[in-house]
């Protein structure tokens, strides 16, 4: 399962700037919304997600162009490349033992780094 992305900059196309978009299920008081880039914190731009002012060092976004004003935000999901794979692991509450491609764009095969996916939101793709 892939995680989406979206452009920080109108033109994709020519800019070639983006970031992950957040995942709701992970947090945050802006249910529903997507990052809005580039967003002001603290007085500063910010073209991606950041962990600047959270503590568990997880990334988030505004989700309105000034969070510094409106205090709305959400966590970005990331997958974590360079982890290593658990079996079994929980997805969908099915229990898997081995990678999967279900929901993943692409077809690549994915699966969770700790042992609940749904609980910790954690991936990487598999070894080819």
């Amino acid at each position: 399962m892939g995680n989406f992305w979206c452009a920080t900059t109108q033109s994709y196309n020519q800019d070639k700037q983006w970031s992950y978009c957040p995942d709701i299920i992970l947090g945050g008081n802006a249910v529903g919304k997507s990052c809005v880039f580039p967003f002001i914190y603290n007085k500063k731009v910010y073209y991606t997600c950041t962990s600047d002012g959270e503590s568990s060092g997880k990334v988030w976004c505004s989700t309105t162009r000034n969070y510094d004003v409106d205090k709305k935000w959400a966590y970005c999901s990331k997958p974590d490349y360079d982890k290593p794979c658990v079996f079994p692991f929980i997805y969908k509450k099915f229990k898997f033992r081995s990678c999967t491609n279900l929901e993943e764009a692409k077809g690549k095969f994915w699966c969770s780094t700790t042992d609940n996916y749904d609980w910790d939101h954690q991936w990487s793709y598999c070894p080819a």
